[in-house]
C-alpha cells in the first residue's frame, strides 16, 4: 500500500485500507458470494479530515459498494451485517426512499451500531431522521414482503449518492417522505384491487 510521508495510507487507498481493517473478522472465502453490489458501507465521517457533505465527491469518498452474501431468496445471511459492522449489536437506523419520487415500491434501508461510541457519522445522520449515528452503517434495498420476489437487489452507488444529496441540499424530511411514499403506495394498491 502506498503510503504518505507520515507513515499513513495515502487518500487513495485510504478507504480500502477502513473497509480492510473494519472487515478484518469477515471470512470472504467460506461462502458463496453475490455478484452484484446489494449494499453501501458508510465509512465513519472522521476517517478523512475533508467535511464529508461538501460536495457530491467528497460525500462519494465516504461510501463504498459491498458484496454481501444471501441465501436462495436473495435475503443476507444472518452473519453479514454482524460482520461488516464489525458489531452483533446493530440496529435498524431509518428506512428512506430514493431521491426519484415515481419510486413507491422500494425503498433503501440503514443499519448502524447499537450505542456506539464511535464519531457522530454526518452523512448516516442526515438520513436517521434526527436521530444521532455514530460509527459506520450500511444502507440495502428493502421493500414490502408482497413485492420482494420483483426487487432487484442491486444498490448503485450513483443513485445512493444523489438520494443523499438530496436530502441534505433540499432539506425534506426523511420520515415524512416515507410517510407520504408509503401511504401513496398502499393507496395505490388498494385503488388496484391488490
Amino acid at each position: 500500500m502506498e503510503e504518505e510521508m507520515d507513515g499513513q495510507p495515502n487518500a487513495k487507498n485510504r478507504h480500502l485500507y477502513v473497509y480492510q481493517h473494519h472487515t478484518s473478522n469477515r471470512t470472504l472465502h467460506r461462502r458463496q458470494r453475490t455478484e452484484e453490489l446489494n449494499a453501501v458501507y458508510i465509512f465513519n465521517t472522521d476517517i478523512l479530515c475533508e467535511d464529508p457533505l461538501k460536495d457530491r465527491d467528497t460525500l462519494r469518498n465516504h461510501l463504498d459498494t459491498c458484496h454481501l452474501a444471501v441465501d436462495s431468496e436473495r435475503r443476507l445471511l444472518p452473519s453479514e451485517l454482524p460482520e461488516l459492522l464489525n458489531s452483533s449489536q446493530y440496529i435498524k437506523v431509518c428506512s428512506f426512499f430514493d431521491r426519484d419520487q415515481t419510486i413507491f415500491d422500494w425503498h433503501y434501508t440503514m443499519y448502524a451500531r447499537r450505542d456506539c461510541e464511535e464519531p457522530i457519522n454526518k452523512i448516516a445522520s442526515v438520513l436517521s431522521g434526527g436521530k444521532v449515528v455514530r460509527g459506520p452503517a450500511v444502507i440495502l434495498k428493502d421493500c414490502p414482503a408482497d413485492l420482494w420476489a420483483s426487487l432487484d437487489t442491486t444498490v448503485t452507488m450513483d443513485n445512493v449518492v444523489a438520494t443523499i444529496w438530496w436530502y441534505w441540499k433540499s432539506g425534506k424530511d426523511v420520515e415524512h417522505e416515507f410517510g407520504e411514499r408509503t401511504m401513496i403506495r398502499v393507496l395505490g394498491g388498494q385503488a388496484k384491487g391488490r
